[in-house]
């Protein structure tokens, strides 16, 4: 979406985006003629109640890159960001969400969330926390890897 479309949607309840792989962010820092704007855009959905984000694997954020656009989501009381590998930030201009209070990490299962203080620090968290877990399952394959090579040496069988 580009910013002067995402404007224009003051009476969307719910947006959902998944399954698209190349997509980066959601809203484009530009108006329908490509130019970039010059001051700092506020959008607003003022009736979105409900944002899902899944299967989005090149997503990075929501929104406009480089801190010129605000969001403002008054009313916003449920967030599923499911498989957003690489969403490392939500927005990174001002961002308003008053009613929202976690963010469901699965579509399927509205348990499994988190929430720390508010949606970019959480948004931070998860993605450091599965890049955290990512590289803990990597020094256990290497783990492994590095014992099966060493039992292989000290059995004296041919190293496979």
């Amino acid at each position: 979406l580009t910013s002067s479309t995402a404007r224009s949607l003051v009476r969307l309840r719910q947006m959902m985006i998944y399954s698209c792989v190349m997509i980066t962010e959601i809203v484009a820092d530009e108006d329908d003629q490509g130019d970039n704007y010059a001051a700092k855009d506020e959008i607003v959905f003022s009736e979105l109640k409900e944002l899902k984000l899944w299967d989005l694997e090149s997503l990075t954020s929501f929104s406009c890159s480089g801190n010129n656009c605000d969001f403002k989501f008054p009313s916003l009381e449920r967030l599923v960001v499911d498989n957003c590998p690489n969403m490392k930030i939500f927005s990174e201009g001002e961002l308003s969400t008053p009613k929202l209070q976690k963010v469901q990490l699965s579509v399927f299962d509205n348990k499994l969330w988190a929430w720390d203080r508010d949606l970019n620090t959480t948004i931070q968290y998860v993605y450091l926390k599965r890049k955290k877990e990512e590289k803990e399952k990597e020094n256990e394959k290497s783990a492994e890897a590095n014992e099966k090579e060493k039992d292989a040496k000290d059995s004296g069988s041919p190293n496979l």
